[in-house]
């Protein structure tokens, strides 16, 4: 019974169990198929969202491109208008140009009706006469033509040929030119003698600077004295008298004046075999000898930091080939060419005469022809030149002067300012001589003792650097040193 009872009940909580999981499973599938009937729903949903959208867009483009095509056929009915106006208009212009020409035509008519009854009214000697004017004037027509043409060709040909001679004669007449140089190095014996140069509490190098005017300074890594000066000619005699005195073993202050003296009497008596080399290179012969020494006076003359020497021998070349080349007097040409800076050897702040007239006036007294005098006075335009000749020494010196190199601005102004001290200390009473050193940072004056006391030897040097100061307006320092001496010698007679 018990069993009975215990098998019933099983199988009443079997059939209890399988409803409630029956009824679970029936929930699931129903609540599984709503879920996939709204998914199916919003899917068709958004599907024909999409289509709509894509249908929209399609007729969007479809209007704006049939608005694109109703403004594109507007356009054209525009310019087809515009083109009905413009053949409208052209066909009235044409119109118009059809009345002119129908105008011209009887004008013509007209006037060539009477040119004929004019004609046939002419002699044959008349009708002659018009035929042959009507062919004089187009001939005069057609050869001024010509002329303008040949005229032009000429010109041209005329540049091109001046601009081979000149090439032609620089070509030929190349002349090397040394650069301005303000400081030579004289060798010494060995380092010892830097001493002896220097001498005692400074005075032999000081008697050096007050006999030569030029500056001397020890070079510091070699056994050399640097001899400088913006005078080529106080330069020289500077490194001359130097020498002499070292390989005579004679650089004692006493002996210093009396070698420089002998130095630049031998410098003076060079002048003139100076001359005769530049002469003989420029092709010159027969100068006068005073001629040849004021032209070896130029060896030792800057203008522009050019040297006036070899400036006045390539113009005497420059010249003589242009002269060749055009048919000139040659030797004129070159002559003056030689003899056109002569001037600068003899000017002197004193003189008031320019290089141009000093340089006329020396030839005249020598000989020259005239000739070579008028192109030595035209060279700068003081003188119109009225001779080919002259004109081409003007243009030989415009050449030699223009040539890359051959001059140096800078450098001439700085020899112009260094000369404008020495002029300014000079102007003072009582100064005799005056030198500038040390690249124009010294002035060094000396003075007559029997004119400036010594109590004045102060005074006078703030004064000249003030006169310094004001007229140059100088940025650079400047030192004046002003020097007294007084010399007494006596002989002891046996």
């Amino acid at each position: 019974m018990d069993q009975v009872l215990i098998l019933v009940l099983f199988g009443v909580a079997t059939l209890a169990a399988g409803g409630v999981l029956w009824f679970v499973l029936d929930q699931r599938y129903a609540s599984q198929l709503a879920a996939h009937k709204r998914q199916l729903r919003n899917e068709a949903e958004q599907d024909l969202k999409a289509r709509w959208q894509t249908h929209q867009q399609e007729l969007a483009a479809e209007a704006g491109q049939m608005l694109a095509r109703q403004a594109e056929l507007h356009a054209e009915a525009e310019a087809l208008a515009a083109r009905q106006e413009a053949h409208a208009s052209a066909s009235d212009e044409l119109e118009h140009q059809r009345r002119e020409l129908e105008l011209e035509l009887a004008s013509l008519t007209s006037r060539q009706r009477a040119e004929l009854e004019r004609i046939a009214s002419l002699s044959p000697a008349a009708a002659r006469e018009a035929v042959l004017d009507q062919a004089r004037q187009e001939l005069q027509a057609e050869y001024s033509s010509l002329i303008r043409e040949h005229e032009a060709l000429l010109k041209q040909r005329q540049n091109e040929l001046a601009r081979e001679i000149l090439t032609r004669a620089v070509q030929r007449t190349a002349v090397s030119h040394a650069r301005e140089q303000l400081a030579i190095a004289v060798p010494l014996p060995d380092m010892s003698w830097r001493g002896r140069v220097i001498g005692r509490d400074g005075r032999t190098v000081q008697a050096l600077q007050s006999a030569t005017g030029a500056d001397f300074s020890l070079d510091e890594e070699s056994p050399a004295v640097w001899v400088s000066s913006f005078d080529p000619w106080r330069r020289e005699l500077a490194r001359r008298s130097l020498e002499a005195l070292i390989q005579n073993h004679h650089l004692h202050p006493a002996r210093i004046e009396a070698e420089v003296e002998r130095q630049q009497a031998a410098l003076d008596a060079e002048l003139p075999k100076l001359g005769e080399e530049a002469a003989f290179r420029a092709g010159v012969h027969d100068l006068h000898p005073e001629l040849l020494r004021t032209l070896g006076r130029l060896q030792y003359r800057r203008s522009f930091g050019q040297d006036v020497l070899q400036h006045s021998v390539e113009v005497a070349l420059l010249a003589a080939q242009l002269a060749s080349q055009l048919g000139a007097d040659v030797e004129t040409a070159r002559r003056g060419g030689l003899l056109h800076d002569l001037g600068k050897a003899l000017a002197e702040p004193e003189r008031p005469e320019s290089h141009t007239e000093l340089g006329v006036e020396l030839a005249r007294r020598c000989g020259e022809p005239a000739g070579v005098l008028h192109a030595i006075a035209a060279h700068h335009g003081d003188d119109a030149p009225h001779s080919i000749e002259a004109l081409l020494v003007q243009v030989a010196d415009t050449l030699s002067a223009a040539r890359p190199g051959a001059r140096s601005e800078q450098l001439a102004k700085h020899v112009q300012r260094l000369d404008q001290y020495e002029k300014i200390a000079l102007g003072f009473a009582g100064v005799t001589r005056a030198w500038v050193l040390r690249a124009g940072k010294e002035v060094r004056v000396l003075v007559d003792p029997d004119e400036v006391p010594e109590e004045q030897i102060q005074p006078l040097a703030r004064d000249i650097a003030a006169a310094i100061a004001a007229q140059l307006q100088d940025r650079q320092q400047v030192k004046v040193s002003v020097i007294r001496e007084i010399q007494a010698s006596g002989y002891a007679r046996p």
